[in-house]
C-alpha cells in the first residue's frame, strides 16, 4: 500500500486528527516505556 496515496485520500480534518494522534503516540510511548520505568528504578534505589 502506498502511504502517500493513502494520506492524500484523507480529508483535511482526518489529516489533522491523524497527525495529532501520531504526535501523541511519539511522545507518550517513550515516556511510558523509557522515562517512567527509569524514574521508578531511581526512586527504588534512593530508598
Amino acid at each position: 500500500m502506498d502511504i502517500a496515496g493513502a494520506i492524500n485520500k484523507l480529508s483535511p480534518r482526518e489529516r489533522v486528527i491523524s497527525a495529532f494522534t501520531l504526535i501523541v503516540l511519539l511522545v507518550l510511548l517513550p515516556y511510558m516505556f523509557i522515562y517512567s520505568p527509569a524514574q521508578e528504578q531511581i526512586e527504588v534505589k534512593r530508598q
